[in-house]
């Protein structure tokens, strides 16, 4: 990243704490400003005090499923464009991908390479 720019922002949302701390390890190190919220009532709190770049979201979480978050903020007109992958221990049903609800998915535990790249390409 140049001198002078921010770093890009990620948002993940899990509510594995040791999840957490691997994606902040992984993404930290590469140099992205790294925030994390355990549901997804935190994750709109986060979204909306500071829209990050992109988002990563679990799947399955108590409360709100990921999907339900990814809904939600697609339904909002100002956050609508934040890129999302979902980022799950389960395979994605298909009816997701047709919601166009994330722009891609990854099953737990991904390719840290393939996820960094995803998050590039995502965020370029």
């Amino acid at each position: 990243m140049s001198a002078g720019k921010r770093p890009i922002r990620i948002l993940a949302v899990d509510d594995e704490p040791e999840a957490l701390a691997v994606l902040r390890q992984l993404f930290s190190t590469d140099g992205f400003e790294f925030v994390a919220a355990t549901d997804g009532a935190e994750a709109i709190s986060l979204v909306r005090d500071s829209p990050p770049d992109l988002l990563i979201v679990d799947y399955m979480m108590p409360g709100m499923f990921g999907i339900e978050l990814c809904e939600y903020l697609r339904a909002d007109y100002d956050l609508a464009g934040i890129p999302i992958i979902l980022y799950s221990a389960y395979q994605v049903p298909d009816r997701y991908w047709q919601k166009g609800l994330f722009e891609r998915a990854f099953v737990k535990p991904a390719d840290f390479s393939d996820l960094l790249e995803a998050v590039r390409d995502l965020v370029s």
